[in-house]
């Protein structure tokens, strides 16, 4: 056969073999492309879920420690660093600092060491918190919380019968010299119950510019004031007592009473508790809830952590309330120590808004929320690599 009859024949029977196997071979050539297109897909879906995750992750709040020795500026009374809209003040006895968010005056001058709070941009409610007493009981009945009929009466003091002199302001930084936050603190010159004449008292206050961490403790920039209280050389009336702090709670500034909540829970303000103190347990991340008072969508809380310092060990701390005409008495209770109590409360502001879109963090402690967001990108990311790979 000549050449030219070999090359006509071979290639008639490729026209024939691709005649005959045309549709089979254009299935197979889709089904690849389908094959590549869909892996494209899932590569495309798998880089989506990692750029997500690392917004997620890199969004949440990233926990700063303030120094131990904060920087002091020349002039200690008046640090001025943004986001404070205005320099802080402290004027006949009264700390202020106004920021874009919220508004904290503290005083202590002649009277109980008494904490306002607002909306910078709408001051139309005012919150107040009062640091009253500080007194024993005997928890006879066992709860571990303080009930009215269980204070050991000659054991009171009123946190009016001390005379505190003030710090100045402070900056807070961070270990890169960033200032983060301003700290000033209220400490007892002078106690004029003499049955505690050696008692300190220090209220040592902490406001932040960003989402912070101190000793542990998460802190809101701008819209709380975390407060350390220090109590040294406390004299005992029992020995078998443990101490209780009282504070009220109130507002002013309005003449619509706000909606309170204590528990999440709405509480009747007019009526009279005292003797029937209930304990307070609604918890929000690392902290408990021992007050919201709701005033047209604006909400003003009160927090405290549920351990304490005493004599350089960590102890659980409880709390109970009483409403007794408008106002919150709430209770904080620590065992009986011998030379020192640190605890730490938490003022702020917030929305019913924000408070709605929270939820999830306010029962789940940040840590262990960042942790589960990871776990969980991990298993999808697990999931889709192994559908591509099969």
């Amino acid at each position: 056969m000549k050449i030219v009859d070999v090359f006509s024949y071979s290639l008639k029977r490729k026209n024939n073999f691709w005649k005959a196997n045309k549709r089979t071979l254009s299935k197979h050539i889709l089904e690849k492309f389908w094959v590549i297109e869909m892996n494209v897909k899932k590569f495309s879906i798998l880089i989506g879920i990692l750029l997500i995750a690392a917004l997620v992750i890199g969004s949440m709040p990233q926990a700063i420690s303030a120094s131990d020795t904060p920087y002091l500026q020349d002039d200690p009374r008046r640090p001025m660093q943004p986001p404070v809209t205005t320099p802080p003040t402290y004027s006949k006895g009264i700390a202020k600092i106004e920021t874009e968010k919220i508004t904290v005056a503290v005083t202590a001058d002649g009277m109980v060491l008494h904490f306002l709070f607002w909306n910078t941009s709408d001051p139309s409610i005012v919150y107040h918190a009062k640091f009253v007493q500080m007194m024993e009981y005997i928890d006879s009945n066992g709860d571990g919380i303080f009930q009215y009929n269980e204070m050991v009466p000659a054991s009171v003091l009123a946190v009016s019968a001390i005379d505190f002199s003030f710090s100045g302001f402070e900056n807070i930084t961070d270990n890169d010299g960033n200032v983060i936050g301003i700290k000033f603190s209220f400490n007892s010159t002078n106690v004029s119950d003499v049955r505690q004449s050696n008692l300190e008292l220090d209220v040592v206050c902490y406001l932040f510019f960003e989402d912070s961490e101190i000793n542990g403790i998460a802190v809101n920039g701008l819209t709380e004031l975390k407060f350390t209280i220090v109590i040294k050389n406390w004299k005992w009336v029992r020995d078998d007592s443990d101490l209780v702090v009282r504070f009220d709670l109130t507002w002013s500034n309005t003449t619509d009473k706000p909606r309170c909540r204590a528990n999440s829970e709405e509480v009747d303000m007019q009526k009279n508790m005292e003797g029937n103190e209930k304990k307070l347990q609604s918890r929000t991340q690392n902290k408990y809830r021992c007050m919201e008072l709701v005033h047209d969508k604006q909400i003003g809380y009160f927090d405290y952590v549920s351990t304490a310092i005493a004599d350089g060990q960590t102890v659980s701390t409880n709390a109970s309330y009483a409403t007794y005409g408008d106002l919150l008495r709430v209770y904080f209770t620590y065992p009986h120590f011998e030379n020192e109590l640190i605890h730490d409360p938490i003022i702020g502001i917030a929305s019913e808004t924000e408070e709605a879109g929270d939820l999830i963090s306010q029962y789940i402690p940040t840590d262990y929320l960042t942790i589960s967001i990871i776990v969980i990108v991990v298993i999808i990311v697990a999931i889709v690599v192994k559908k591509i790979r099969s």
